[in-house]
């Protein structure tokens, strides 16, 4: 599987914090979609490169400052 989150040419990282063992990535600008198979891949990406840190117990993702939430689960 190809990196889906830095072949997004409008898609920006903004910051990362961890608080409480929650990771809390910021992300600015628009995500593309190719298809219904590309909807899980922003948020499994970035989730599991954070979870793989003993200390992260959370992901939580942010686009333009809300809460991000795959298409299909909107």
């Amino acid at each position: 599987m190809s990196n889906f989150v830095s072949s997004q040419s409008n898609l920006f990282f903004d910051k990362a914090t961890i608080e409480n063992g929650t990771a809390k990535i910021y992300l600015n600008g628009s995500v593309a979609y190719g298809g219904v198979c590309d909807d899980p891949r922003l948020e499994t990406q970035i989730a599991e490169t954070a979870l793989q840190f003993d200390s992260i117990k959370n992901v939580e993702i942010y686009l333009n400052g809300v809460l991000y939430k795959t298409p299909s689960q909107k």
